[in-house]
């Protein structure tokens, strides 16, 4: 679901002219180095460690620390935004 929204999101910045494509490339890169060497340790963990519920674990204290963080940064930008005079309601047209 998330490679799908982000290819809709490249799709849209590239028809708009306004990707960025070394940044996006470099970032891609290293997202996709991580994303391998990922794998192969956790291959390796799941082989060697012989548990899969360490890794179940780890999951779920990342999606907790997502539940909080996500919203905690979103609302303080809006706050940041309105104390500077900003109108957090005000929708702009899309195109």
């Amino acid at each position: 679901m998330v490679f799908f929204s982000k290819v809709g999101s490249v799709v849209v910045y590239a028809l708009n002219n306004t990707m960025d494509w070394s940044y996006g490339l470099w970032v891609g890169l290293w997202a996709s180095l991580g994303g391998v060497a990922g794998s192969f340790f956790l291959i390796l963990y799941v082989k060697y460690g012989g548990r899969q519920s360490t890794i179940v674990f780890i999951l779920v204290f990342e999606f907790l620390i997502s539940i909080i963080l996500i919203p905690y940064f979103g609302v303080s930008q809006v706050l940041v935004d309105y104390k500077n005079g900003i109108d957090v309601w005000k929708n702009a047209p899309v195109c």
